[in-house]
């Protein structure tokens, strides 16, 4: 049940009011007195609302320190994870960098390898192109080797038969020839080249110069020493070159004519009659 409380402001406002003219209950201070003790007695409950509030200061205080050791705690946890995220950062940049010296590492390898990959392939390529142009030098080569050796026994062939022709006539021209070696000069040297005879002539006796027939002389077959003239003794004979020079038609048809007798029979002792005849009319005709 609410109780009224009468305050000295109220009590003055009710004397003030009492003054107004309104009639009291009470004029003098007996009065007052004899009322306040008809009043009945309060009890504010102080010492219930003391221990209450102690009750609530305390939980309060509770609170407040459990609040801050939270607090504390939630902030030293926090510290705590801040300092390990930082070591862990710290370690996550350092992998990092690791990480990244590895992949320039591994980028500058890469370009290393890339670049020994291209001089490898340039390489094949250049020994493939080698080994293409060896084996197609190699066969050229082997087919010029079977052409040597085709031509070498050709040329063999031909020497056999040439020594075949001339066992013949050796046996049928040897004192013929003989007389032309010992009178007449004759000197048969090899031309230098297969297959190829110098026939020479020393103490040419035309009728200007005079002079000895015969005899070796002993010069040797040098150029303005003796005339001669060189025979290619193949599969058919042919003439090379001649000393003195053969000049104008004349000459040359002579010479051409007894090659062309030798070619149809053969015959050497008359061929080389017809060559002397020849040479001596030429140095004949250069002293003329």
């Amino acid at each position: 049940m609410a109780t009224s409380i009468l305050t000295p402001s109220h009590a003055h406002h009710g004397r003030s009011l009492s003054t107004s003219g309104t009639p009291a209950h009470y004029s003098s201070p007996a009065d007052a007195s004899s009322i306040i003790n008809t009043l009945p007695s309060i009890d504010f409950g102080f010492d219930d609302l003391k221990s209450r509030m102690a009750a609530f200061t305390h939980k309060f205080d509770a609170f407040i320190e459990k609040s801050r050791r939270q607090v504390l705690d939630d902030r030293n946890t926090f510290r705590a994870r801040m300092g390990e995220l930082r070591e862990e950062q710290t370690h996550s940049l350092h992998s990092l960098r690791a990480l990244q010296s590895t992949h320039r590492t591994q980028q500058s390898l890469l370009a290393t390898q890339s670049a020994e990959l291209a001089d490898l392939h340039s390489t094949i390529s250049t020994i493939s192109s080698r080994r293409d142009t060896l084996a197609s030098a190699r066969e050229r080569t082997k087919a010029r080797i079977e052409d040597a050796k085709r031509q070498i026994e050709r040329k063999l062939e031909l020497q056999r038969e040439y020594a075949r022709k001339f066992d013949g006539m050796k046996g049928r021209d040897g004192p013929e020839v003989g007389f032309w070696e010992e009178v007449l000069g004759l000197r048969i040297e090899s031309a230098g080249w297969d297959g190829g005879v110098r026939v020479g002539f020393w103490n040419l006796v035309t009728g200007k110069s005079g002079g000895q027939q015969g005899g070796s002389g002993g010069k040797g077959m040098e150029a303005g020493g003796e005339a001669w003239f060189e025979l290619d003794c193949g599969r058919e004979y042919r003439l090379g070159e001649v000393r003195p020079k053969l000049r104008g038609e004349g000459e040359e048809g002579e010479a051409r004519d007894a090659l062309r007798r030798l070619n149809e029979d053969g015959e050497i002792g008359p061929f080389l009659k017809r060559m002397r005849g020849v040479l001596v009319d030429v140095v004949g005709r250069r002293e003329e």
